[in-house]
């Protein structure tokens, strides 16, 4: 019942039903044509719908004053959105080296809105809320409906080539079409094109530059399009209705703009990619300009013309300037726990490593280790990848290459231990420090990489 006290509060008073019902179904398909030669296809189905109606009874707003308007609405509103797309994608490998990319596609969005209202007020009874029995004179009853239609159709490709994974080269290419605009406007183009060189996979590079990880030169232009912003139906024009002299007469309500066309956003770069360390050092160096032509501003109109402003394409903006990124890891967890320094120093140019192979159970005096394998191998890879690969390894020591050439006699260290928490201190003689980061070789053997003055 009615709440004591609170004349504002009569729930019974209102009658509302809403109702919202939304549907989301995709389906997705791939063929596969020939060897290197697929199809993919889906389409996607978005659908919603609502509901709302609601009746006002006579309440009393405040004591001895009641409000007998018994208002009556309905609205129902249905948004249904279509995509569709299409994607042929060709790999192929010619001659070993050459490796190619194919992508065509096409795609095409509909979007679909409708929505009905209608009002009504002066029911007879608080019994009856339907608006066909609402008060027929004038200005009791409204109605009103709203249909919008959004159309996207969309070819797009790409071209991929590369030569050995080093020489790359890359074009693409987009048509797109938007109903918002109008006539041949609708439609704009929109290329690009990329090339880029992996230096860091060339042999001279690795020889003379042993520390880079990753080396990348790259350079594209490419252009895109914008067309956001815009309504359905923004660029006909409109009119709108209005009373004079007690009759309904109809005016522009914003002017017609068939001419306004895609904003174009053409982008050169040129950049340098580089990794040192296995990948530890990072550094990216990027130089942009971008220009935007046919920008969309609003061009504004004297007052006597009744409009404000209309939009156009007479804006252009241009941005360019250098990005540089450095990033890396100073320190990373070892397997058991023990951190272990990452970072170079950018003064040693190359390392050669010696590798010493014995068993644990040997004494640890080096005058008396039987030293099974000694040999140099250049350190295109990492210490520790080089224990990885063959367990029996010992110990991996890596030494300047003036250590190791002016040196008559093989490498030995003065003196070893067995003792798995103990350091080898060697630095007074060698410059070097030995570290352990294995533990997961058998319990015959084990691994220690050694760390040159502290830093790998």
């Amino acid at each position: 019942g009615t709440a004591d006290g609170n004349q504002s509060y009569q729930p019974e008073k209102w009658e509302n039903f809403n109702q919202s019902d939304k549907f989301t179904m995709v389906q997705a398909f791939q063929v596969d044509l020939m060897k290197g030669l697929t199809l993919n296809a889906s389409a996607n189905w978005y659908y919603a719908e609502q509901l709302t109606e609601s009746f006002t009874k006579d309440y009393e707003k405040t004591p001895g004053v009641f409000d007998r308007t018994r208002s009556s609405k309905a609205d129902y509103s249905r948004d249904f959105r279509q995509t569709y797309n299409a994607v042929l994608n060709f790999t192929r490998t010619f001659a070993r080296d050459h490796n190619v990319d194919l992508m065509l596609g096409t795609e095409y969005y509909d979007k679909y809105y409708r929505y009905y209202k209608a009002e009504g007020q002066g029911a007879p009874t608080d019994d009856f809320g339907d608006l066909g029995l609402t008060d027929k004179g004038e200005n009791k009853r409204t109605i009103d409906s709203e249909h919008k239609q959004l159309r996207i159709l969309s070819f797009f490709g790409r071209l991929n080539y590369d030569f050995k994974n080093k020489y790359l080269l890359s074009a693409i290419f987009r048509r797109d079409g938007y109903s918002s605009l109008l006539g041949d406007n609708r439609w704009g183009f929109f290329p690009g094109v990329s090339a880029g060189w992996i230096f860091g996979r060339e042999d001279f590079v690795k020889d003379n530059l042993p520390v880079l990880s990753f080396g990348k030169l790259r350079m594209s232009y490419g252009i895109n399009g914008n067309a956001s912003g815009i309504g359905e139906y923004t660029l006909q024009g409109s009119y709108n209705t209005q009373t004079y002299n007690g009759n309904i007469g109809y005016l522009i309500g914003s002017l017609p703009n068939a001419g306004l066309r895609w904003e174009k956003t053409a982008t050169f770069e040129a950049g340098l990619d580089m990794s040192f360390f296995e990948n530890r050092l990072t550094t990216n160096f990027t130089y942009y300009n971008r220009l935007t032509s046919d920008k969309y501003a609003n061009l504004s109109f004297p007052t006597s013309t009744g409009f404000s402003s209309v939009t156009n394409n007479n804006g252009e903006l241009r941005n360019q300037g250098l990005e540089i990124e450095l990033s890396g890891k100073i320190f990373e967890k070892t397997g058991h726990g023990l951190p272990a320094v990452i970072f170079h120093s950018t003064k040693i140019k190359s390392y050669r490593c010696l590798i010493i192979i014995w068993k644990e159970t040997d004494k640890m005096h080096s005058k008396s280790i039987p030293v099974i394998n000694c040999q140099t191998v250049h350190m295109k890879k990492s210490g520790s990848e080089a224990i990885r690969k063959d367990m029996n390894l010992m110990f991996c020591i890596c030494i300047k290459p003036k250590i190791f050439t002016n040196r008559k006699t093989k490498f030995q260290p003065t003196w070893l231990t067995n003792t798995w928490e103990t350091r080898l201190s060697m630095e007074q003689e060698y410059g070097i420090t030995l570290a352990q980061t294995n533990k997961t070789v058998p319990a015959t053997y084990r691994s220690n990489r050694v760390m040159l003055n502290g830093k790998m």
